[in-house]
């Protein structure tokens, strides 16, 4: 299997690497470096993937095998099913997604945003609540800095201004990371809040 990550070389990538080698058997990884937009660079890996299935992984993600299991079992059973999503204990993520190559292909991979794809694919896709992964607790500023990045980029890149997060989900997000203790995920997560209503004109 084919597993592509999308990553800036952080310290966690040496976690998700040896989280990949132990959950999925004999995995071909595909590292993706350059800067940009995350939907644009899951493409890139995406293009040179071969394998019947193809695993994207963030970075700080950590995989396990019944995650894995859970996934694999959906996708063989159900022929229209193209791609099953999993989960972390705070939220849904494409950093946990295993896909059939040639079908997601052929439906045109990612969205620039990569959170658009479950609009795109429908009932292709699946997410299942009880396939989680581990998210690995990065703290302080780098929580902050990271969401930053991203926002800006997506932003800048978007030729419409886009909605990245449900705000409603965000808000309740924010309520969790406080209540365990987590300024700065609520802060993080509050970034995504602010650009929702500062876009909002531009949508209208």
């Amino acid at each position: 299997m084919d597993v592509v990550i999308v990553t800036l070389l952080r310290g966690s990538l040496t976690y998700t690497l040896k989280s990949v080698n132990e959950a999925i058997p004999n995995p071909n990884v595909i590292l993706v470096t350059e800067r940009g937009v995350i939907g644009e660079l899951r493409n890139k890996g995406l293009m040179q993937c071969n394998s019947r299935y193809v695993c994207f992984v963030d970075d700080d993600i950590l995989l396990n095998r019944v995650w894995f299991s859970k996934c694999m079992k959906r996708l063989e059973e159900d022929d229209s099913v193209i791609a099953v999503v999993g989960r972390t204990e705070e939220s849904y993520t494409c950093g946990c997604m295993i896909c059939k190559t040639k079908e997601f292909k052929q439906a045109g991979g990612f969205p620039k945003l990569d959170s658009y794809v479950f609009n795109k694919l429908g009932q292709r896709i699946v997410i299942l609540e009880d396939a989680i992964c581990d998210h690995i607790g990065l703290r302080g500023l780098t929580v902050i800095h990271h969401s930053f990045y991203w926002l800006t980029r997506c932003f800048q890149t978007e030729s419409r201004a886009g909605i990245y997060h449900n705000p409603i989900e965000s808000v309740r997000l924010i309520v969790h990371f406080l209540r365990n203790r987590l300024p700065e995920y609520a802060a993080s997560e509050l970034l995504w809040v602010i650009k929702t209503f500062f876009v909002l004109p531009f949508i209208l």
